[in-house]
């Protein structure tokens, strides 16, 4: 006798398609062992996206394994399925699973012999006789992939969509306006509850905020949870190459390619501002101003810069702004596809018309298709159909990957990290959160000093910077009269009734996303 064959035999019951079922605590079969629950996909070299349907079924073994379709859904993923099972009871006829509804996730009830259904206004996880467990299974996909339900998109776009019906336009939608107060009520709790077990389990590691609104999470880390190590990142200020981009715009070089590290000495390049909101206060090349070079250089190029190429809301015309800005202010903006967001004079509320047009809003049709592409490409990766040699050709470098070797490998290199001002910028408070350039080993990031920051764009950071103050310690105070503040004080706001209204519009289209407490009788 062997385990395998005599104790355990098996037997396949499925041909043509893939079928599964879900997570191993749960049984497919009926109370009489006759019906197999099962789901029907057409791929398996995937992760897979909303626009993905799953079909629900089962198979009757006692008729020659007869697959009886049942429904479809897109709410499911590789790890758990739908959530699919039998209902608990005696009759051995309703099954329940997930389904996806318009901007939310619900459950179903059907019974697999009438086909009667009803619906339930929560996605399932656990069911105990009449009472269920619910999850968050958009958010679960975003803190742990594989798990939940794929839908990274839906409420930014719903972020920019209410926005926009009461006049607030947002080209990207995550860091500034509602967009970037949603964001982050939407994930810097769970970021926190990450805090709480670092801070128990691995207190000397450091955490690395990768994740927008990075000012709000990377200053949520700081101010509460001041037992972790921790720093926040964003991908616009990369070095070397943004200073041999703007080295290349000045005439210093031809092109990044002749960017070479014995240049650095002589190109005094200092950034500084609040993530996404950063400006260069200083650009010297052998002790001369190459600002106005720089400034000349996006001049010529914005004549051409929306004549084919990318056409998203973010990409169109940032050389034009950052001209205009520069005329302006007298200094030229860093990241102006963001920085175009945090200001009221591309909102379009102005008499008379613009030389360039209010901000066009982030496109969440185009978002599906990209995201759909690179999860495609990590797939491709990941299984060898594309060689891991090709991964840095068609990738590039990483901002967070270069400054962890760097830590670790104590290389001395220079980068820039949001954290403390720390007397860098010396006309702002030391504990401003800034994106600066910093000296950075495994004792953390130490800003180099930049100087001051000049009058009009220092009272224009200081109002981003206390809308994200106020956002964060909104959310990690559960305090919806702080959060309501945090919009009023956002430079985007104009109207109150009209924050209000986005408040309770976005509030109401997001309770699958956002934790109870923001629902409570006393909050709204």
């Amino acid at each position: 006798m062997t385990i395998l064959e005599d104790l355990l035999p098996a037997r396949r019951v499925t041909s043509g398609a893939h079928h599964f079922f879900g997570y191993y605590d749960k049984s497919p079969r009926d109370a009489t062992g006759r019906y197999l629950l099962a789901m029907q996909v057409d791929f398996i070299d995937r992760m897979p996206t909303a626009a993905d349907p799953a079909r629900i079924g089962m198979l009757d073994l006692h008729d020659e394994n007869r697959w009886i379709p049942l429904a479809c859904t897109s709410a499911w993923c590789w790890q758990q399925g739908a959530m699919l099972q039998w209902l608990p009871g005696d009759s051995a006829r309703e099954i329940i699973y997930n389904q996806r509804d318009g901007d939310r996730f619900i459950s179903i009830v059907q019974d697999v012999f009438s086909g009667q259904t009803r619906e339930l206004p929560r996605a399932i996880y656990a069911i105990n006789g009449s009472q269920a467990l619910c999850l968050n299974f958009a958010r679960n996909n975003r803190t742990r992939p594989g798990y939940g339900y794929a839908d990274t998109v839906r409420y930014r776009g719903l972020d920019c969509q209410i926005s926009e019906k009461y006049g607030i336009r947002m080209c990207s939608g995550d860091t500034i306006g509602p967009g970037g107060i949603f964001r982050a009520m939407r994930d810097l709790p769970a970021i926190m509850d990450c805090a709480v077990d670092i801070e128990r389990y691995c207190p000397d590691a450091w955490v690395i905020n990768y994740i927008n609104p990075s000012a709000v999470n990377g200053l949520a880390l700081a101010r509460y949870a001041p037992g972790v190590k921790s720093f926040a990142l964003c991908d616009s200020l990369h070095m070397p190459h943004v200073k041999a981009r703007y080295a290349a715009r000045a005439g210093i070089i031809a092109d990044t390619s002749q960017w070479r590290d014995e240049l650095d000495a002589d190109f005094d390049l200092r950034i500084a501002g609040v993530n996404h909101f950063t400006w260069m206060l200083k650009t010297e090349w052998r002790e001369k101003d190459v600002s106005a070079q720089i400034a000349e250089s996006l001049r010529r190029s914005a004549a051409t810069e929306d004549l084919g190429g990318n056409k998203g809301a973010k990409a169109l015309h940032n050389d034009a702004i950052a001209w205009q800005l520069y005329d302006i202010f007298g200094y030229l903006p860093t990241c102006v596809a963001h920085t175009k967001e945090y200001l009221r004079f591309y909102q379009g509320h102005g008499r008379l018309p613009d030389a360039i047009p209010p901000l066009s809003i982030w496109e969440t049709d185009a978002r599906y298709v990209r995201h759909d592409k690179m999860w495609r490409q990590v797939d491709d990766f990941n299984s060898g159909a594309l060689p891991i040699r090709a991964f840095m050709q068609a990738l590039g470098p990483d901002h967070a990957t270069d400054i962890i070797e760097n830590m670790v490998g104590g290389l001395g290199q220079l980068f820039y990290i949001n954290s403390s001002n720390r007397g860098a910028v010396s006309n702002m408070a030391d504990d401003a959160f800034l994106e600066l350039l910093c000296d950075i080993d495994i004792e953390g990031p130490r800003p180099r000093p930049v100087g001051e920051m000049p009058r009009g764009l220092r009272r224009l950071s200081e109002l981003v910077l206390d809308t994200h103050e106020l956002t964060a310690e909104a959310i990690v105070r559960a305090d919806y009269s702080l959060l309501r503040r945090a919009l009023m004080t956002d430079p985007l706001t104009n109207s109150v009734a009209d924050a209000d209204a986005i408040l309770g519009d976005l509030l109401a289209a997001q309770r699958d996303a956002l934790p109870d407490h923001w629902y409570a009788e006393t909050v709204l």
